[in-house]
């Protein structure tokens, strides 16, 4: 009887572990034979995804896809034309997901299978039906433009197209620019010449003026260079002339007449003693003449004696009743070179001072006295001023007196300043800040801005500003900013084994560590470029149960027979849940096989057989 079971969720091209075990059931009693452990790998996943692509030098890029991330050691390429009765006419061995083909055809039509082969076993070959390309070359060139120009020389734009032998563009012409079109431009000088028009030299120099004064003529003339080719003349030519003049008026000044000549009188003298100076001009025709006309001499050259000034005003007298005084003064002018000073009484200021009685009238008798008050201050708070003023008033009101009311001196009205306690100052608010960087890198975010209350600041039971609730003198205002979209990838996700995905970019592969319960070793998942989270891989996981048992293991090599091995083989099977787990078994069974341990411990045979069917 064949016994067969079936397995499924295993993935294609990876290896592996297999226990199987026979149990006999009775009636009272059920028994169990010991474990078979092999080591299989699945069936490698057929490719897909088929097409061929032409090269420029004529080989053909066969390309597929893995259908699943499995172990595969190289594919089978067989190429053939489907045709009834023909042999495959190409076949091609290779270990990447493409092949360069030589030897197939232009535009023609092929049968392709490609089957993946991993330990020995193969896939189920993939058939597709594929076309190759048509080779292709460049069309002749023909004029895109018109010539630039019209006469002489100018450029005309030429392209030409790269097509297949069945009319398309192609991109497969020239190996160095796949390009369908190319362009260049030429010269085209088969043209008639283009004429030359006339043109006007530069203008000469002025000749000579024909006069020296009193009004002449002087002229300038330029020449036209000759037209070439049917061009026209110059502009403005006249009567066909070929030179042109240019006349303009010269020397507008009169001539000079006959002058008489005189010197005018002697300047009076720059000073009355001590030495000055005086001058003279020579006149023409009354006039000052042109030039260095005039003379100096030296006059005055007496003495300077000091002399005294006119006296000033008397001063006001210095009472207002009574007898008093009255003073004038004046000024000597100082001697110079040896002369004398000024006759008379000199103070140190050099002025003579004069006095003179002086009386207005009498004085009357005092029948008051001088009252003082102070007013109130300008203003209720901060800096201000107040008014002290005095009034004559009666010395004794119940008595009345002959004559006016009379106080001894003056006493005018003083002004004082005067200071209460300081103002209250409201608050004000400051300029807001510049807003700060967006909170966010990509996408939607916030950005801040501050002021503080300082303009001014509120002070001597002053209001806070305005808004300013908790009186914390700041305000802080909050915008929505965006910058540009984020590029999305793939999303934190709780995976297989309660592993924490974290958020990965998009063509980035995350590595986080091996989930709990595992020794050593990382695992890693890979985020598409849709987006999308492919296959875990916890290839390089290894359990705490293998570890242990590879300890076992050397504990069994030294101390006794395999028995103990056999045991917590398999109680670990029954856990076994990553490749390298069976890597790691796989190891210690080839140890086990080849240990010199297994001439130690009991020394028995049963045990070393029993040791060697199981490792096996």
């Amino acid at each position: 009887m064949e016994n067969k079971a079936e397995v499924t969720g295993l993935i294609p091209g990876f290896p592996y572990l297999l226990a199987v075990r026979a149990v006999a059931i009775g009636s009272t009693i059920e028994r169990r034979s010991d474990e078979a452990i092999v080591v299989g790998f699945t069936e490698p996943a057929s490719p897909t995804n088929i097409h061929i692509d032409n090269t420029i030098n004529g080989t053909f890029i066969l390309s597929w896809q893995p259908r699943y991330s499995g172990l595969v050691d190289f594919y089978d390429v067989i190429i053939r034309q489907p045709i009834k009765g023909q042999e495959g006419v190409l076949m091609k061995r290779t270990d990447g997901e493409s092949a360069d083909l030589n030897g197939l055809r232009y535009d023609t039509t092929y049968e392709v299978m490609v089957s993946a082969v991993a330990n020995g076993a193969r896939s189920k070959g993939t058939i597709q039906t594929i076309r190759t390309g048509a080779p292709a070359t460049w069309a002749a060139w023909h004029p895109t433009s018109s010539c630039s120009t019209t006469c002489g020389t100018g450029t005309q734009v030429f392209s030409r197209e790269c097509r297949s032998l069945n009319g398309s563009l192609s991109p497969f012409c020239d190996p160095d620019q796949p390009t369908v079109t190319q362009t260049m431009s030429r010269a085209c000088d088969e043209l008639q010449a283009c004429p030359v028009h006339g043109f006007w030299s530069a203008w000469g120099n002025f000749a000579p003026c024909s006069v020296s004064c009193d009004g002449g003529v002087t002229s300038r003339e330029r020449i036209c260079n000759p037209p070439r080719l049917g061009g026209s003349l110059c502009p403005g030519t006249k009567n066909g002339s070929q030179t042109e003049v240019q006349h303009k008026n010269c020397s507008m000044h009169p001539c000079p007449v006959p002058v008489t000549t005189a010197w005018s009188d002697w300047s009076p003298c720059s000073v009355t003693c001590g030495g000055g100076i005086q001058s003279r001009t020579l006149l023409c025709d009354g006039v000052i003449c042109p030039g260095e006309t005039n003379v100096t001499r030296n006059c005055s050259t007496e003495l300077c004696e000091g002399t005294w000034a006119d006296w000033s005003e008397y001063s006001p007298c210095s009472a207002t009743c009574g007898e008093g005084i009255r003073i004038r003064s004046r000024n000597c002018t100082i001697p110079e070179y040896g002369g004398k000073p000024c006759p008379g009484n000199i103070t140190d200021d050099g002025r003579q001072l004069e006095e003179a009685t002086c009386n207005l009238s009498l004085c009357p008798n005092p029948n008051g006295t001088w009252v003082t008050w102070t007013g109130e201050c300008s203003v209720t708070c901060g800096n201000g001023t107040k008014t002290v003023r005095h009034r004559c008033a009666k010395i004794n009101p119940d008595n009345p007196f002959e004559g006016d009311l009379f106080c001894p001196g003056e006493k005018p009205d003083e002004e004082m300043t005067c200071q209460t306690h300081p103002c209250s100052v409201n608050g004000n608010w400051g300029p807001w800040t510049n807003f700060t960087e967006c909170s966010a890198k990509c996408g939607d975010g916030l950005r801040t801005r501050t002021r503080f209350c300082d303009n001014p600041a509120p002070e001597y039971s002053g209001f806070p500003c305005e808004g300013d609730v908790d009186k914390t003198d700041l305000q802080t205002e909050v915008e929505r900013c965006r910058k540009r979209n984020c590029i999305q990838g793939c999303r934190r996700l709780r995976g297989g084994h309660t592993v924490e995905w974290p958020e990965t970019d998009r063509g980035k592969t995350a590595t986080v560590a091996c989930p709990t319960r595992l020794t050593e070793g990382t695992a890693t998942r890979h985020c598409n470029r849709r987006g999308r989270w492919e296959e875990q891989d916890f290839s390089d996981c290894v359990s705490d149960e293998v570890i242990n048992l590879q300890r076992k293991l050397d504990d069994v090599r030294t101390i006794q027979a395999a028995t103990d091995f056999v045991e917590k083989l398999e109680t670990v099977s029954e856990s076994i849940r990553f490749q390298k787990d069976i890597l790691f078994i796989l190891n210690m069974v080839n140890d086990i096989t080849d240990d010199s341990s297994l001439g130690e411990g009991d020394g028995t045979i049963r045990a070393k057989d029993s040791f060697i069917q199981v490792s096996v």
